[in-house]
């Protein structure tokens, strides 16, 4: 059991500091997806607005949005040229030592500048950091931490995101 153990988690540490391959946003930074977002979330913000109709590349979005380009939907399609397997390789290969639970710690966001509409995003992940093994109120695991930078096309860095999530072995049920 232990050579198991050792090849899952061997293979995770072999990531660290590893960035993954460009993950290419499914969409430009488009009007209709700023103004869906800020009238869900109640912004009437000025600097997200546009006419009726209209879309210039001055019309910005708001930073809070960025996943709204980075993920892809449910069926995981992304476009041509983009890396099919990125940083979510790590959640795989804890799963396949049997760590199956999966919660996320939290996210710290930099934004170094707002968004364009018509900018086509991507991004580069990187694992940076992987804990020795602990113990939780939620059963043992590991946490981890991923470094997503997200650039504009012209390969300007414009935000820096690190999650810290926990795979963790689930406890035995009651």
């Amino acid at each position: 059991m232990n050579a198991q153990i050792g090849d899952w988690l061997s293979r995770i540490q072999a990531r660290i500091d590893q960035p993954y391959a460009r993950v290419l946003a499914c969409d430009p930074v488009n009007s209709s997806m700023i103004r869906h977002w800020c009238e869900a979330h109640g912004v009437d913000d000025p600097r997200y607005r546009v006419g009726v109709g209209e879309c210039t590349d001055a019309q910005l979005a708001p930073p809070s949005m960025l996943q709204v380009w980075l993920q892809p939907g449910p069926s995981g399609w992304r476009p041509e040229g983009s890396a099919q397997v990125d940083a979510t390789e790590i959640i795989r290969l804890f799963s396949e030592g049997g760590y199956t639970g999966l919660v996320g710690v939290n996210v710290d966001q930099e934004f170094v500048r707002y968004l364009h509409a018509g900018e086509r995003l991507y991004s580069v992940s990187t694992l940076v950091l992987v804990s020795d093994r602990k113990s939780t109120g939620l059963g043992d695991g590991y946490f981890f931490t991923v470094r997503q930078d997200v650039f504009a096309q012209d390969d300007e860095k414009v935000a820096v995101l690190h999650f810290r999530q926990l795979c963790y072995l689930p406890k035995e049920s009651s």
